[in-house]
């Protein structure tokens, strides 16, 4: 790693000491503000690593079959993460995704406000959960699909209000030809978030995978 050059004359301390140079090994100590200002130690890098650590991917789920897909043990604390489709096919020409959210209680059916558009060459069809009443089952992803189409995109969850565990969302994708879609929508969990389902298609091909952070 780079190294930087603290001048003690930064620290009020006169202009007779000698500059030291803070590497990698060195220990910084912190008083742990939750736990009564116990003291804890780390290294300068350790630090670095906490700070830079990015995104994560979860364990990628197939959809070369079955017509349920959950991705379970989303970490505490997860503020933002994205739902990944790549190259996932059908085997109906036509159906709708549903996604679900859900804590340790299990994956909640109830008061999600979602909607949709499709966009197929000219025509564009729309599709809300129950009318935007906030008691639809899910979010809606997409409503047609071609008996060969292929699709790729993603939606973003952003944790909007950590209190009542609001989440927004909305997504893209696209499928081979001319077909693009939209979504967007928010559901307020009971607990905090745990897991995601996704149902209402039958899958023949490609995968999903959760990016954390």
């Amino acid at each position: 790693m780079a190294v930087t050059t603290l001048d003690q004359r930064m620290l009020g301390l006169g202009t007779t000491l000698t500059d030291h140079t803070i590497v990698a090994s060195d220990i910084i100590s912190f008083a742990d503000v939750g736990a009564s200002n116990v003291i804890k130690r780390d290294t300068v890098q350790g630090v670095l690593d906490l700070v830079s650590a990015g995104p994560s991917e979860a364990t990628k789920v197939a959809t070369t079959s079955g017509s349920s897909f959950t991705f379970t043990g989303i970490p505490s604390g997860t503020k933002r993460f994205h739902l990944c489709f790549r190259e996932v096919g059908m085997a109906q020409t036509t159906a709708t995704i549903l996604i679900q959210l859900g804590d340790a209680g299990g994956i909640e059916t109830t008061n999600y406000k979602s909607g949709a558009k499709y966009h197929e060459g000219t025509a564009i069809a729309g599709q809300v959960s129950s009318a935007y009443d906030g008691t639809g089952n899910a979010f809606f992803m997409r409503e047609q699909f071609g008996a060969t189409a292929i699709l790729n995109g993603l939606c973003t969850f952003v944790l909007a209000d950590a209190g009542t565990f609001t989440w927004v969302m909305n997504g893209q994708n696209h499928h081979t030809g001319t077909g693009h879609g939209f979504t967007a929508g928010g559901k307020s969990l009971s607990a905090e978030l745990t897991q995601i389902k996704l149902s209402g298609f039958t899958g023949d091909s490609g995968f999903l995978n959760l990016v954390l952070g």
